[in-house]
């Protein structure tokens, strides 16, 4: 079994993972960034909407270029379809949001990450992490070992190091069905240029944007176990071009016991989408855990408080963005 040795492992290439690599690059540790690619789910055209400040914080971390690539439309201001607020809540200087294609958007970061030096493995085998206390940190990879000083779980909401890392979860919500997709047929209603509208029903919500070819994306939470009655209901959506199905409880992961090992991003704390600011919050995250990896190896005596910190930081990052969403359904009268 062959086996390689690294400072910091790092599962997951998306936006958390690759900010924290980036993070670490800077400080000289050898990082690797493994990424686990399913060719079954491999898809091409992924929408999702992005808040203003991502864009800064790539351009603070010299990942923005070619980014551009990804953009398939471009929002200035929300609208429930009567009302609207622009993203700047500050100033008269506009903000502009974006609508971008997932995949292009991560390899873009990706490409310009692997320029900075970062090393990025793809695999096509499940991570398996596990701890020794000689070894340390290892992963196997099929035939691979790789070890590790460090460990950052930057798997995202499907969280594929928990079975293995046994990090403690807390629930804060039912579970709710979180249905995505681009239609061509767009609803002469919700057509404004520049608008993203946010649309609020009793028992659901459905967000749609704008695309420069005409469509719309869209994404529509319900109730899981209810949503099945609205299939037959008018709605500003066609469930039908649906290409995404995921079910989402509001939770918060607990940093894992294991030496050496950090959790961050969505492994950590997940909301639906209505919080605004999941690639935002994960680039933080990433950056945070990277950081806390570096304050170890700089008081190596001090980890487990460390530890205790970043996780009290993410925590409250967590519990403040769920309260601010709770009261933003409250007040439009969304009860899911």
């Amino acid at each position: 079994m062959a086996s390689n040795d690294y400072d910091v492992i790092i599962l997951g290439a998306g936006p958390a993972g690759l900010s924290a690599a980036v993070t670490l690059q800077t400080s000289g540790l050898r990082t690797v960034v493994i990424d686990r690619i399913s060719k079954a789910t491999q898809k091409t055209f992924t929408v999702e909407s992005i808040h203003p400040g991502v864009i800064r914080q790539l351009e603070y971390m010299d990942l923005a270029e070619g980014i551009g690539c990804s953009f398939k439309g471009r929002y200035n201001r929300i609208s429930n379809g009567d009302h609207w607020k622009s993203l700047n809540p500050y100033s008269d200087e506009i903000w502009y949001g974006y609508h971008i294609c997932k995949e292009n958007f991560i390899q873009s970061i990706c490409h310009q990450a692997e320029q900075k030096g970062v090393y990025i493995k793809k695999t096509e085998h499940f991570p398996k992490p596990e701890w020794n206390e000689s070894l340390g940190n290892m992963i196997t990879l099929g035939p691979e070992r790789i070890k590790g000083t460090f460990l950052i779980d930057a798997t995202g909401r499907k969280r594929a190091g928990q079975r293995d890392l046994k990090n403690k979860v807390i629930q804060y919500s039912p579970e709710y069905l979180v249905m995505a997709g681009v239609q061509n047929s767009a609803s002469e209603e919700f057509t404004e240029d520049e608008t993203a509208y946010f649309l609020p029903g009793e028992n659901y919500w459905i967000w749609i944007g704008q695309l420069d070819d005409q469509r719309q994306c869209w994404t529509a939470v319900f109730r899981k176990n209810d949503w099945k009655s609205f299939r037959k209901e008018k709605l500003a959506v066609d469930l039908e071009t649906a290409d995404r199905w995921a079910s989402i409880p509001w939770e918060f992961a607990m940093q894992p016991e294991m030496p050496g090992v950090f959790a961050c991003g969505d492994a950590v704390g997940l909301l639906d989408p209505a919080s605004g600011k999941g690639i935002f919050n994960a680039i933080e995250s990433g950056v945070m855990a990277a950081k806390a990896v570096r304050s170890v190896l700089d008081f190596p005596g001090e980890e487990q408080l460390i530890k205790y910190t970043f996780q009290q930081w993410s925590e409250d990052r967590f519990l403040a963005m769920a309260n601010q969403l709770k009261a933003s359904y409250d007040q439009l009268g969304i009860r899911i």
